[in-house]
């Protein structure tokens, strides 16, 4: 697997990556992580699966740090998108689902737990 970053204020500086991009940029490199990891032989020789769950706005601490980053108007539009945020009770039931057998022909995937937040923002660009 790929080397990471040890020194991540300088590898943002180097990329150019903003505060407020951040996040959703590790994200993404997370889920690009998910896919390579999900083949390679030192986990798929042993038969462990690699997932990813990406919530939506979650009440959790984190969001009042989203809206300091993102400002308020952002984040309330997710939000709004699908009628309320979501809530650790919303979050907890697929990840028990990926870490169980009923899961097991799952891999190298990322479960959108957002309320429907990605299918709205998706159907908007596509203009559906």
């Amino acid at each position: 697997m790929s080397e990471f970053p040890t020194d991540i204020e300088k590898f943002c500086d180097d990329h150019n990556i903003q505060n407020e991009t951040s996040y959703p940029d590790s994200k993404e490199l997370l889920l690009l992580w998910t896919y390579q990891a999900s083949q390679d032989p030192i986990c798929k020789d042993k038969n462990i699966r690699i997932n990813a769950v990406s919530p939506g706005p979650v009440e959790t601490p984190i969001l009042k740090q989203f809206r300091e980053v993102l400002g308020d108007e952002r984040v309330n539009s997710g939000i709004n998108r699908v009628g309320r945020a979501g809530t650790a009770h919303d979050i907890a039931p697929p990840i028990r689902f990926l870490a169980s057998d009923a899961s097991r022909w799952v891999n190298g995937t990322n479960l959108a737990c957002d309320g429907g937040l990605e299918a709205s923002v998706m159907a908007e660009v596509m203009e559906f």
